[in-house]
């Protein structure tokens, strides 16, 4: 594929696809790292003397417009951000938009409007896909965090414009490739979070190359399922209870990593800031009990896996780190990590649960190898089974 040194960029409109799906509360952003990411990009452009066009998309407003995800918050903070003007248009197709194009300046940026206020942005759509590539000459994919969605503006636009990825897009790239790649031993999989789903074809893909793979949240749970454990009344993924157990069958082979799942745990009734919380071996829970973190045995076990790792690949909180009494297994695994990149480790973490826990607990992200700002793209990317926006480029 082309990155953007490898094109004739000089005074060409761009269409620069952006990751800029970042957390809104009551119109106010809330984290603005992926709209960071971008301004490198954008800044090159403009050197250039490029008309930057911007299209992103922001939550799921299901094909409708939702103006509490307008995107004229996030053109209001990169004008900020880089002390700039950003024009904004309450669309992203449409005649009103092309004439807006005509009169752009050389070194112009403007951020359209929502594209998934379109249900044919994620349905591909042809004549959407055109509509968009038809305001520029050049089409630019900076949105890694986005790049496994099969979506008109990630894999539609690139086959009707000459095409490249900028240079976040780049950077992840060659940080990933960079740990996955030449990995040293001992290497460690931190795999936690809410959804099984999207963890297992890491694990898979990691089986028999790390040396230790350690579970926690509802990974952890459905793993305890899978092991036989009654779990009360904990959330799990009880339809992937065989897959859980298939991986388990294939690591007590000497040759694979060893999968651990929790040996105690943090229970409750729910999930709150005054819960009553107890720390019990996993054996012993039973009736209305609920898993919300990971217990002090292991914790203490998992960080000792960690501290002496060269590699670490982390994706997923192993609590509820929302609350208080649930957060001190995740804190115990974050000081783990930072302890043994210190100590000349690689560490790679990614998914934006992982990354709100960093920012919750005033975490620095430089204390780590690589942080990622894709979630299911890292996980795809690293599961090995490809990101189909790259197959566009290709």
């Amino acid at each position: 594929m082309n990155t953007l040194r490898d094109l004739d960029l000089k005074g060409k409109r761009v269409l620069l696809r952006a990751g800029f799906d970042v957390p809104l509360k009551d119109g106010k952003i809330k984290d603005t790292e992926r709209i960071e990411s971008v301004i490198p990009t954008i800044e090159y452009l403009r050197k250039l003397d490029c008309k930057i066009i911007i299209i992103a998309h922001q939550g799921r407003p299901k094909g409708e417009v939702n103006n509490g995800l307008s995107q004229q918050p996030v053109a209001d903070s990169l004008a900020e951000l880089m002390d700039i003007d950003v024009d904004f248009i309450d669309d992203c197709i449409g005649k009103a938009i092309e004439e807006y194009v005509q009169t752009m300046e050389r070194g112009d940026v403007v951020l359209l409007e929502n594209l998934r206020f379109h249900k044919e942005e994620k349905a591909n759509d042809v004549n959407f896909a055109k509509e968009l590539a038809a305001l520029a000459d050049v089409y630019i994919n900076d949105a890694f965090c986005n790049s496994h969605r099969d979506h008109a503006s990630m894999t539609g636009v690139p086959k009707l414009l000459s095409n490249g990825i900028g240079l976040h897009f780049e950077k992840e790239l060659k940080a990933i490739d960079a740990i996955t790649e030449e990995f040293q031993h001992p290497f460690v999989v931190i795999a936690g979070g809410a959804k099984t789903e999207t963890k297992v074809p890491m694990i898979k893909q990691f089986l028999k190359r790390a040396d230790h793979i350690v579970l926690g949240g509802v990974v952890g749970n459905t793993f305890q399922l899978a092991e036989g454990f009654d779990i009360g009344e904990s959330k799990a993924d009880e339809d992937l209870i065989e897959t859980a157990q298939e991986i388990l069958l294939i690591a007590d082979h000497p040759s694979t990593a060893t999968v651990h799942i929790p040996q105690d745990v943090i229970v409750a009734s729910e999930a709150k800031e005054d819960a009553v919380a107890l720390d019990l071996p996993v054996e012993d829970i039973e009736l209305d009990m609920q898993i919300y973190d990971i217990g002090r045995l292991t914790r203490e076990e998992y960080a000792d896996y960690i501290r002496h790792a060269k590699t670490i690949i982390w994706n997923g909180p192993v609590g509820v780190t929302s609350y208080s009494p649930f957060a001190g297994g995740t804190i115990a695994i974050a000081k783990a990590v930072v302890e043994a990149t210190n100590n000349g480790a690689q560490s790679l973490l990614g998914g934006g649960d992982t990354l709100g826990f960093l920012q919750q607990h005033g975490i620095n992200e430089n204390d780590f190898t690589h942080v990622s700002t894709g979630g299911g793209a890292m996980l795809q990317y690293l599961s090995g089974g490809g990101l189909v926006a790259l197959d566009a480029l290709k």
